[in-house]
């Protein structure tokens, strides 16, 4: 009995296996899916910030972006996940001591990077901002800046201004003035649309005789020169509804300082402490001629005003 009940319980256990496996396998056929494909990201891309070459090995990154005007960035160590399509990376600027990570996704065919990016200073602060990449073709700039729109009447402009910080020159020599728009009250503010601004002055050369100040411009810079000694008018104007604007400039020739003469402006002004009369020394020669002395001399004024 004993020997026949071994016999009976070979089948039995046999019988038991084949349904434990057909329990585990729950009567499916299974198959394993694949990995992911693995983007090969070596190579140059084109970005907002200049253009960036990868180094890659297996899913580690490196490389280097220059931004040009000597402000090149070297990624340090990066990583690409091809799962989630993600690549990270440090970065270090030289140029400016600044670290930084960025975090970007590829795009479905490969072709481009997007993210965000962020760094430190060591001195302290921070920036932050949107790396943008691309095989290929740059892309697009980003937009221009919304240009000012002024609602309050007080910061609108309605004239020309005119400055210059050195208002004479040898004769030959460029005598550089400031153009820019100024409102009611004096304020110097940046266009708020297109204004074509024309310049010139009679017996001396205008470069160039008309500036533009696009929106968000603060200001253009013109040149006058002058083969003859004196002083000239330089007038401004603009058909934006501007009103117009002149300065005095002069150009001296190298002699003996025989005269001076004083030179307003104006004549008159209100007595509101906020209008000025703006007054100049010309240095005379004998005859009356703009000069400058040759002996590098100082020369010392004084000057009173009365109601």
């Amino acid at each position: 009995m004993q020997c026949q009940h071994k016999w009976h319980d070979v089948p039995s256990a046999l019988v038991l296996l084949s349904v434990l496996a057909a329990a585990s396998l729950g009567g499916e056929d299974k198959t394993l899916k694949d990995p992911p494909d693995v983007p090969n990201l070596s190579g140059t891309w084109q970005t907002n910030y200049g253009p960036l070459t990868f180094l890659q090995s297996g899913l580690s990154l490196s490389g280097s972006w220059d931004q040009g005007h000597e402000k090149p960035g070297i990624i340090k160590s990066g990583s690409l996940n091809p799962a989630t399509r993600t690549v990270t990376f440090t970065y270090f600027q030289p140029w400016d001591q600044a670290s930084g990570t960025a975090t970007l996704t590829l795009s479905p065919d490969g072709n481009q990077l997007t993210g965000d990016w962020s760094e430190t200073y060591p001195t302290g602060g921070s920036r932050s901002g949107t790396w943008a990449m691309s095989r290929g073709t740059p892309p697009p700039a980003p937009a221009p800046p919304t240009p000012p729109r002024f609602t309050d009447a007080k910061l609108r402009p309605t004239s020309v201004g005119l400055n210059t910080a050195k208002p004479s020159a040898m004769v030959g020599e460029p005598v550089a003035v400031l153009v820019f728009l100024r409102t009611d009250s004096g304020l110097a503010v940046a266009a708020d649309r297109t204004y074509q601004i024309a310049l010139s002055a009679e017996g001396a050369e205008v470069s160039p005789s008309k500036v533009t100040l696009n929106p968000g411009d603060i200001s253009a810079t013109a040149r006058v020169q002058s083969s003859t000694p004196g002083r000239e008018t330089l007038q401004a104007s603009s058909n934006e509804g501007l009103q117009s604007a002149q300065t005095q400039t002069g150009h001296c020739k190298s002699g003996s300082v025989q005269d001076l003469v004083l030179v307003a402006s104006k004549d008159h002004a209100k007595a509101d402490n906020n209008d000025q009369i703006e007054f100049w020394v010309d240095l005379t020669d004998a005859s009356g001629t703009l000069t400058s002395d040759g002996g590098d001399k100082a020369l010392e004024f004084q000057t009173s005003a009365s109601r």
